[in-house]
């Protein structure tokens, strides 16, 4: 299974349109979307990281979750030289109110 976290409805919504996902339960803290095969949930988690860290305990915690699922935070974001609308995958991610710096690894 693959669980996609969102911040914003726009960011998610071109997801569930092509995955025709549904809303699971109108009365979840985060909105959790599903496929029907159950293969694929999207959560919208409001901005900022514990927004993020907050939805992902909570979708972890109102879905069947193995170590064999994939997680992935999708979003948008800005830069100075990147044109709008150009994917890119960021090598360093700089968190400016603590200073600290992550630098992802690529499985493919």
């Amino acid at each position: 299974m693959i669980h996609i976290i969102c911040a914003l409805h726009c960011e998610a919504k071109p997801f569930i349109e092509y995955y025709r996902l549904k809303r699971r339960d109108a009365g979840d803290l985060y909105p959790i979307f599903i496929d029907r095969q159950q293969c694929l949930t999207l959560t919208v988690s409001g901005t900022g990281k514990v927004n993020a860290a907050a939805a992902t305990m909570y979708t972890r915690g109102q879905c069947d979750v193995n170590k064999s699922h994939a997680w992935l935070n999708v979003g948008i974001a800005a830069h100075e030289r990147i044109q709008l609308g150009q994917a890119a995958l960021a090598r360093c991610i700089c968190d400016i109110s603590n200073g600290k710096n992550w630098y992802p690894q690529f499985v493919f």
